[in-house]
């Protein structure tokens, strides 16, 4: 039997691309699909979108929250799917990615982790990324792929969602703490979504590294693993960044498989 699935898309004066974001959804032709869409009160014109498709939309959150974290907790808590996917309005569900995501799903398991595509939409240029699947601390392999992750109702009930604290990394610590709580983790080899590169998670600044570190002091982590952790973070950092220099895909091609 298919598991029910919500699509849960948190926005904020997204008008840019969360019409394309909408209708990837709206194109899954899932027959057991729920989509919830949490508003933090855009005031861009991303509500005009939204009420344009407002009849395949289940739940449409919209006032001020707190942040992202905030957001995707009060979509989470009026979800009714068993599994929740967050796909956010930069992103684009590939085509028929739920029917084969369901195709290969095998009850039993906590996260299910999928591929997801970074998508450069200036060039084209499109690259698989396969999840890591374990996150001890320090957690030294960074492929989050949030965006093709499909956690069980009661995982985020256990685990008690997102912390309001993180704005740039909250993914990273639930799957700390649910990897720490024994949670069941699943790969499923089915590309879900194109992530397309530039939002919030790729940027740089003090209060990003100030949660990567809360990560680890948060999560029972000493003061050695905490500074392995800030080396490896500066090192993939700064290698990022030199061959960001010689071509912006060049990173992309190099570390991933590219897909035609």
């Amino acid at each position: 039997m298919k598991p029910k699935i919500t699509i849960l898309t948190a926005c904020y004066n997204g008008a840019a691309h969360i019409e394309e974001t909408i209708q990837s959804v709206i194109a899954q032709c899932y027959d057991n699909l729920e989509y919830v869409i949490v508003d933090g009160g855009s005031t861009d014109g991303t509500l005009d979108i939204i009420k344009k498709y407002e009849k395949y939309v289940d739940v449409l959150i919209s006032e001020p929250d707190n942040g992202i974290s905030d957001a995707f907790n009060k979509g989470i808590k009026v979800a009714t799917g068993d599994l929740i996917c967050i796909v956010n309005s930069d992103d684009v569900l590939i085509e028929n990615a739920l029917n084969q995501f369901a195709s290969k799903y095998t009850p039993g398991y906590d996260i299910y982790r999928c591929n997801q595509v970074f998508w450069n939409d200036k060039t084209d240029t499109k690259t698989r990324d396969v999840p890591t699947m374990n996150f001890p601390i320090p957690p030294l392999s960074l492929h989050i792929c949030h965006n093709a992750t499909f956690i069980s109702k009661e995982l985020y009930e256990k685990c008690g969602g997102y912390k309001i604290f993180f704005k740039y990394i909250m993914d990273l610590d639930f799957f700390v703490r649910a990897y720490k709580q024994g949670a069941k983790f699943f790969y499923i080899n089915v590309d879900v979504v194109n992530f397309r590169l530039g939002g919030v998670s790729q940027s740089h600044n003090k209060q990003k590294w100030k949660e990567y570190m809360e990560v680890i002091s948060g999560n029972g982590g000493t003061r050695l693993s905490k500074l392995v952790f800030y080396i490896y973070l500066k090192t993939r950092f700064f290698a990022k960044k030199l061959v960001m220099l010689i071509n912006p895909d060049f990173r992309l091609i190099l570390t991933q498989k590219k897909i035609k």
